[in-house]
């Protein structure tokens, strides 16, 4: 099938990209694991996450970083940078 197709990995979808946009980190607390802090700036709703815990929209915390933070969307890795 298509999905499966080799080659370069696409630009996000539409539907990882839009999430990704309307999604704030607004800080990250060290630790282990660290913790983000991500505001979903449609719903106002701020979310405290570590890896491993989804946040809105069918996003996974993939890895919290000194200074982002890896989400996954479907097997798409979305950047939140501060």
């Amino acid at each position: 099938s298509e999905a499966t197709s080799a080659g370069p990995r696409p630009a996000p979808s539409g539907s990882a990209a839009l999430l990704a946009s309307r999604l704030i980190l607004l800080g990250i607390i060290a630790g282990n694991p660290g913790q983000a802090i991500i505001e979903d700036s449609q719903t106002k709703k701020t979310y405290f996450v570590s890896p491993g815990q989804a946040v809105v929209g069918g996003a996974v915390v993939d890895q919290v970083q000194d200074n982002r933070v890896i989400l996954d969307v479907q097997g798409e890795k979305i950047e939140l940078t501060m």
